[in-house]
């Protein structure tokens, strides 16, 4: 029987994703799934997310961490120093990988499992989840009464997550949370050491190794002009595409014999109603001044209301 090897969040960590596969044994048939979070914080991001696009029995859910590059190239986000380590890190690569993780699925089935990242909201069928909720969890809300989703969850599915790294798998109900912390971001730092770790199905096999913690202090200590450059970049393009676009400025009123002509006084004085007819009057009275048609009071009556008595 096939099996699925499904790893939890390797954040950049490639020895430790290669050094699992190993421990696993995995077969030349083997299909492996990551539930996202393929990089930030861990020191090779680009031997992991190579890994995912190019081998043929290999796939990818999107993460959180994927989906803040694909926002931050949409200029919605500014970048924490863990997303401006990995352009670094990834170089020339960086923009085919961000094209590459915008076709990533939310959700995957295997063996009979329902795979995401962040977890579900346990109120809405599996199909019905909403993106936020696949890529972080849902929000606490009054549904869950402060309660951790997976404490509420009920479903007959079984339900692989990562996203929230505790240090150790944790399981409850029918949810297992397979973060275990590669490249640091443990939820709880007194928790476990940093691991990566595989749920091979249809077993329900655990395996797990050892991966470093994060790389970025590193990096900002080898390659600081190259990352602070990097941030303020970010900084500058971002602030240019949120600035607020000047207020658009209102044509100066219209003066004939010194007095304003208005779309108030044509109504008071020629008895026009609001709408685009009281629009195309202003501009008949503009276009005419600029080319000396009307010069009085008395042009601006007979040119807009032509049988109006004068008075």
């Amino acid at each position: 029987m096939r099996r699925h090897i499904i790893i939890g969040d390797i954040h950049g960590c490639a020895d430790a994703l290669f050094t699992l596969l190993d421990a696993c044994e995995r077969r030349p048939d083997d299909e492996v799934v990551s539930v996202g979070d393929l990089v930030d914080r861990g020191p090779d991001p680009t031997s992991v997310v190579r890994f995912f696009m190019e081998d043929p029995h290999a796939c990818a859910i999107l993460g959180n961490h994927e989906d803040k590059h694909l926002r931050v190239r949409d200029k919605e986000l500014l970048p924490a120093s863990t997303q401006v380590a990995t352009r670094l890190l990834m170089g020339a690569f960086y923009d085919e990988a961000l094209d590459w993780f915008a076709t990533l699925p939310l959700s995957l089935w295997r063996a009979g499992h329902f795979i995401c990242h962040g977890g579900v909201d346990p109120s809405l069928p599996l199909d019905q989840q909403p993106r936020r909720t696949l890529l972080r969890g849902p929000a606490s809300s009054k549904a869950l009464d402060g309660e951790l989703w997976m404490t509420a969850y009920t479903g007959a599915v079984p339900v692989i997550y990562g996203h929230r790294s505790v240090g150790q798998v944790h399981i409850v109900n029918n949810t297992f949370g397979i973060d275990t912390g590669a490249g640091g971001g443990k939820d709880d730092e007194t928790i476990g050491a940093t691991e990566l770790t595989a749920m091979i199905l249809p077993e329900r096999r655990f395996v797990t190794v050892p991966a470093p913690d994060s790389f970025v202090p590193q990096l900002r200590r080898e390659r600081s002009p190259e990352f602070d450059a990097l941030t303020d970049w970010y900084a500058a393009r971002h602030a240019s595409a949120h600035q607020k676009a000047p207020a658009p400025q209102r044509a100066a009123p219209l003066n004939v014999e010194g007095v304003a002509i208005t779309g108030g006084w044509l109504m008071q004085e020629l008895g026009l109603h609001p709408g685009r007819a009281l629009g195309d009057a202003l501009k008949t009275v503009a276009r005419h001044v600029a080319d000396g048609t009307i010069v009085t009071l008395g042009d601006v009556r007979r040119v807009l209301a032509p049988t109006a008595p004068f008075e």
